[in-house]
């Protein structure tokens, strides 16, 4: 196990105190110069920049996303208007995932917007590579703080594709960890079935680097890590059914280009019927993670009911049917048969290209959702740029339960050896 100890807290700070040094400086740069633009954190850029020059560590520097508790900082507010007493999770501890990022010499920047409760109401986050554009959400301030260099990482947090969709508009490296691998105390859950804490990096060593800290039960894998897996499973009728036609070009143009790197991707011949009708699985999902919102703010929407945003008021207005938890295994097991021999899925990192600021969505999160649904790990990689917006594109990887760690390793190898450019 490889957790916030000694050891990697020593290993996280190799680099002189000078070098990190200027490494916060550039980072704090940005920050005033970007923020009030940017709009990632939830302070004003003068406070983010006041605290990091007072911290005496010199770790990474990490944003977390504002519905986890962390000591020290401004009350959480999960991007609500609500009172900071209305959030249960600010008369706790600060949540583990930050104490032990905290204990391995990170430095926490402050917190990032999302959207209110990490729902569907967008905040001001913009898009740092066009500020017309959306970075994604619900973890929009954490995937924005990584992609406009302001931090080295983020936490953020997943119901649908709160992690993987941001990361792909925002064109940094993510992961979203097997359900149930990274502890969720001190944390505001959407849903308590299905949600993960996962996070956000420049690159996916950083991402690493993060994530082995996080996790309960991090499991470091062979150093050389043997051949590089060759074989990728492609879901067609899934992509078929949830992307544009854009997306749909942009993905086809990214397994060319693995391809002629030599990778295979084949489209899958076992049968997945669960995932096929994707308008009943999304219908379930989204049943049991709204009615499951509901009961969490029964009696803050009772009190507070006027404060709420008219989509999430909405939600917790309306009805769901019942679902059977006992779907989320059944399509698991499926996506796992249908992987065969090949060592993860490639898809899509998002379904359309990012929406414009102004249309106040944070985007399409389906692309995402069957993955969420089964609690498998997802690794969002960027692989280039939209030839017509320029904004960025990325791949997701997906793996089996429990391999996080292969999965994360085989990301951080394609980059450099598929992606060079974009990993340096």
């Amino acid at each position: 196990m490889v957790r916030g100890t000694a050891s990697l807290a020593a290993a996280l700070t190799l680099r002189s105190a000078a070098v990190r040094g200027l490494a916060y400086e550039a980072q704090l740069h940005r920050i005033a110069a970007r923020e009030s633009e940017v709009k990632a954190f939830t302070e004003p850029a003068g406070d983010i920049v006041a605290r990091v020059e007072r911290s005496s560590d010199a770790g990474l520097l990490v944003a977390v996303k504002d519905n986890i508790a962390c000591d020290g900082l401004p009350p959480a507010r999960c991007g609500s208007e609500l009172p900071p007493e209305a959030h249960a999770i600010n008369a706790g501890p600060e949540a583990t995932v930050v104490t032990r990022l905290r204990e391995a010499g990170c430095v926490i920047a402050g917190t990032t917007r999302l959207a209110e409760f990490a729902v569907l109401a967008p905040p001001a986050t913009a898009n740092p590579h066009n500020a017309a554009y959306s970075p994604g959400g619900s973890s929009s301030g954490s995937a924005a703080a990584v992609a406009a260099g302001f931090v080295d990482a983020a936490l953020g947090t997943q119901t649908i594709g709160s992690i993987g969709r941001p990361a792909a508009f925002s064109g940094v490296a993510a992961l979203a960890p097997t359900r149930g691998r990274v502890p969720r105390d001190g944390v505001e859950l959407y849903s308590p079935s299905v949600d993960v804490v996962g996070a956000f990096a420049k690159d996916c060593n950083t991402l690493r680097d993060v994530s082995r800290l996080i996790y309960d039960d991090w499991e470091e894998p062979d150093p050389d890590g043997g051949v590089l897996p060759r074989k990728l499973a492609v879901l067609a009728t899934f992509s078929d059914a949830v992307c544009t036609t854009e997306a749909k070009s942009n993905f086809a143009q990214a397994l060319a280009y693995l391809r002629d790197a030599g990778f295979e991707g084949t489209v899958c011949a076992m049968p997945t019927p669960l995932l096929d009708d994707f308008a009943s699985l999304a219908r379930r999902h989204r049943c049991l993670v709204n009615s499951e919102l509901q009961q969490g703010h029964a009696k803050r929407f009772a009190d507070h009911g006027p404060l709420y945003r008219p989509e999430t008021a909405a939600l917790l207005r309306a009805s769901y049917d019942a679902v059977d938890p006992g779907s989320m295994e059944a399509l698991r097991e499926e996506l796992e048969a249908a992987l065969g021999a090949a060592f993860a899925f490639v898809a899509p990192a998002a379904a359309t290209a990012p929406p414009l600021l102004a249309d106040g969505t944070t985007g399409d999160p389906s692309a995402s959702l069957p993955f969420a649904h089964a609690g498998l790990p997802s690794v969002t990689l960027p692989v280039g740029r939209d030839h017509a917006t320029n904004l960025p594109v990325c791949l997701q990887f997906v793996g089996r339960a429990g391999a996080d760690e292969a999965l994360l390793q085989f990301a951080a190898r394609l980059e450099e050896k598929a992606f060079p450019a974009l990993s340096s």
